[in-house]
């Protein structure tokens, strides 16, 4: 994945992460990058 593309996925990420929710931002990520 391309880091300039976006996904619904990654623009909730994006939302968690100004929201300040750090810890859910990375569980979301992980989940939408199939990081593990």
């Amino acid at each position: 994945m391309c880091i300039d593309e976006r996904t619904p996925e990654l623009d909730q990420v994006t939302a968690l992460v100004r929201d300040g929710k750090k810890v859910q931002a990375i569980k979301a990520n992980r989940e939408a990058t199939g990081a593990t």
